[in-house]
């Protein structure tokens, strides 16, 4: 008698499979039986790829009711540029990062650069003065911040 397969072994065949499968006169019995068991594997295997993709739209069709529902996002507002005059003090912010402070200088020039308005600062006194370059959205105001970054060069 040849080795039983699976599905044989476990009882899911119908009672005629079965004794075609275990009959030792029969030795093309296997092979059927493996067709057999082909076909519920396949059926198993769909059903079960049908219920995944069923699962899958009710899901997406739930984080799609709820982008519908949620209020639509807040646009960013946009930096105003201050008005500068030329010889006039104003706070602006320099430097990246970890490395942005807030300055006190007074304005050299203003001036357009690649469609940008930028501004020229004179910032400190005596041997520490510097010339910095900064963009007009950096520009905070000629009132004096009170804000502990406040930095004089």
């Amino acid at each position: 008698m040849g080795i039983k397969s699976e599905a044989v072994i476990k009882n899911e065949l119908t009672e005629a499979e079965q004794a075609a499968a275990t009959n030792p006169a029969n030795p093309g019995a296997e092979p059927a039986v493996q067709k057999v068991e082909n076909e519920r594997s396949y059926a198993r295997t769909r059903q079960g790829r049908i219920e995944g993709y069923q699962k899958k739209i009710a899901e997406l069709q739930q984080k799609l009711q709820e982008l519908i529902d949620s209020p639509e996002p807040q646009a960013k507002a946009k930096k105003v540029e201050v008005p500068v005059e030329v010889g006039q003090s104003y706070d602006f912010e320099y430097g990246r990062g970890e490395t942005k402070a807030v300055y006190t200088g007074t304005v050299l020039a203003v001036f357009e650069k690649n469609g940008a308005r930028k501004v020229k600062f004179l910032t400190g006194e005596g041997a520490d003065v510097q010339v910095l370059e900064v963009f007009g959205i950096a520009v905070k105001g000629n009132d004096p911040l009170v804000d502990s970054q406040a930095v004089e060069v």
